[in-house]
């Protein structure tokens, strides 16, 4: 086993501007199809465009794989919670786990926006319900908009604080990014698990994350269960580069840097065949690849200054992922009530809705991330052990 120690803390400050980017990334794409008439309508008056106005069409059409971005996040979250661990692992092979502990700071973690979140759902949602919005009604000419969760039931409150979302309840109100929490939590209460695991033997670790993806397959379906093992899978990709970074795993090729190729032909792929299991494994091995070759350069002394300085944008990026389609979605509808049913033609509302939700969610996350993450003076990412 390499005795060589891994880059220090702050090289991978950087992962904190990815974050927030990702997150950002994912709030643009949600402001596109709520915010806008969308392409279907553009297509049947494309002449009524400008340049400019045809050129943010397609501009803003290259952030509608937010759902791939998650897959991201999962990869992200599995390498920055076992990083630690790693380490640890690496100077003491028989180091232990303080579950009490670490089950403390993932709530602290993930509870205080998800309150917030589910707060400004609550509110938002009454209200446009109270009002008569129609996009509350579900009747739009936009399918998207009508497919938004409505539910704001006690029971459905209890099972997202529960993290039982889109198996045993939907996610509450039109707070629809809240689905990928359950998957998160769910996968830290399996980590403790693993982390024992690895610490004997990193190959059955990982063959035992196979085995369970595989008996979410195989065996009949079980409500949470399967689902959590099957995504699972991706996260542990991130557990895996973990190792790698800590000289625990030994990769002295830079093969695996090819991977990052995977993400744009598995983007294409999607376009054809839709969303899956595999393509958004083989996304997920491309996204650790993609981790990878920039963890590599970073050992090896590049700064990602630019990168860094979007740090401020990782510190919020939780609150602006848990918070931003409520706001979003209230928007849309004060929208169509202007016009009379309908998203508007003009683009600007977007930049509008990404402002507003931008720097809502960076002034709230003094509140609800802050208190909780300011701990210790080490880089955010790997403080915070959360990839969103």
């Amino acid at each position: 086993m390499p005795t060589s120690q891994p880059a220090n803390k702050g090289q991978i400050k950087f992962l904190d501007g990815m974050r927030g980017l990702a997150a950002l990334y994912v709030m643009i794409g949600h402001a596109r199809f709520l915010l806008w008439e969308g392409y279907g309508f553009f297509k049947q008056h494309a002449g009524a465009y400008t340049k400019a106005g045809k050129a943010l069409v397609y501009f803003f059409s290259l952030f509608r794989y937010g759902h791939e971005a998650v897959m991201f996040f999962f990869v992200l979250s599995g390498f920055v919670i076992h990083l630690k661990y790693a380490k640890k692992i690496s100077g003491d092979p028989r180091a232990s786990f303080d579950f009490p502990d670490y089950l403390k700071r993932r709530a602290e973690r993930l509870y205080p926006p998800l309150l917030l979140a589910i707060l400004i759902t609550f509110i938002l949602d009454s209200y446009g319900t109270a009002s008569g919005l129609i996009a509350y009604s579900g009747n739009t000419p936009y399918e998207a908009v009508n497919a938004v969760n409505k539910d704001r039931s006690l029971l459905t409150l209890l099972g997202n604080l529960a993290w039982l979302q889109q198996t045993v309840v939907p996610e509450f109100g039109s707070d629809g990014p809240l689905w990928s929490l359950m998957y998160e939590w769910w996968f830290y209460m399996l980590y403790p698990v693993f982390f024992y695991v690895n610490r004997k033997s990193m190959r059955t670790a990982f063959l035992l994350a196979v085995l369970l993806c595989t008996a979410s397959f195989a065996a009949p379906y079980i409500v949470l269960v399967t689902p959590v093992f099957r995504l699972f899978i991706y996260w542990y990709l991130g557990v895996v580069l973990a190792d790698i970074y800590a000289n625990r795993l030994p990769l002295k090729s830079g093969w695996p840097a090819a991977g990052i190729l995977l993400v744009p032909v598995v983007l294409w792929a999607e376009e054809k065949i839709g969303h899956g299991f595999l393509p958004d494994l083989v996304l997920s091995l491309g996204f650790a690849a993609l981790l990878y070759t920039l963890l590599t350069l970073s050992k090896k002394g590049k700064d990602f200054k630019l990168l860094k300085k979007l740090g401020w944008l990782g510190s919020c990026s939780y609150t602006l992922y848990v918070t931003h389609f409520p706001i979003l979605f209230f928007f849309g509808a004060l929208l169509m009530r202007k016009y009379n049913g309908y998203l508007p033609v003009s683009q600007l509302y977007i930049f509008a809705g990404i402002a507003v939700t931008l720097s809502f969610a960076y002034g709230m996350h003094f509140i609800v991330e802050r208190p909780f993450t300011r701990k210790k003076p080490v880089a955010e990412t790997v403080r915070r052990g959360a990839a969103i």
